[in-house]
């Protein structure tokens, strides 16, 4: 989300080392417009490079998995999710469904990642749609995560079966502030099981700005 319009970002599937300008990879986004964008908020240029590496990340995460074993098909399935909540929010579909979506994705890859630690679909079921229960096992599971950022961004995203069964009304700036929590969670998560990390390849290394301890 670049001032206040949602853009749609390919992941490339890439193989060894390369550079690349993550910006590029955002389809419809003009030069001048990024530029114009930069001029008046650069702090908000910054926020989305996050978001960014932790698209980047996450894609990357769910190539390199695959669906051979029982969290790659999880996976797999929270891919699906938060490709399904974003093309929502380029149409005329209703957001509420975007926020669904969103929430099912985090759900589906943090059962993903303790079923790679080798918890069963019965222990998982146990879980619901609980995420903070969840995220609290997935963080002490892998100690790599940043369990401060994980658990308040995990607070972030509405209760999905309040959603389900409530009609709220999200206003489009809430929906993105959900969406771009909702890709740090899954980007945090790909970076656990995947060797891929944008973030620590840059040169020069491009700290995070969202979220943050204040967010």
């Amino acid at each position: 989300m670049l001032r206040d319009v949602f853009y749609p970002v390919r992941v490339p599937m890439v193989f060894g080392r390369v550079g690349l300008d993550l910006w590029a990879f955002v389809d419809g986004l003009k030069k001048e417009t990024l530029e114009v964008s930069y001029d008046l908020s650069p702090q908000e240029y910054f926020l989305n490079t996050d978001q960014l590496i932790d698209i980047f990340d996450f894609g990357w995460a769910v190539q390199d998995t695959g669906s051979v074993a029982r969290f790659g098909e999880l996976l797999s399935l929270a891919q699906e999710q938060i490709e399904a909540a974003s093309h929502t929010l380029q149409g005329t579909f209703s957001r509420r469904v975007a926020v669904q979506g969103a929430a099912y994705a985090i759900e589906l890859t943090g059962k993903a990642l303790l079923s790679k630690k080798g918890r069963s679909d019965s222990v998982l079921r146990q879980y619901n749609h609980n995420l903070p229960d969840l995220f609290q096992a997935v963080c002490q599971e892998y100690p790599g995560m940043n369990s401060d950022l994980v658990s308040r961004s995990v607070l972030k995203i509405p209760k999905v079966v309040d959603q389900r069964y409530n009609f709220s009304k999200f206003k489009r700036l809430e929906i993105g502030e959900v969406l771009r929590f909702a890709q740090y969670l899954l980007g945090e998560c790909g970076r656990q099981i995947s060797e891929r990390d944008i973030r620590s390849c840059m040169t020069p290394r491009c700290e995070r700005v969202f979220p943050s301890a204040s967010q």
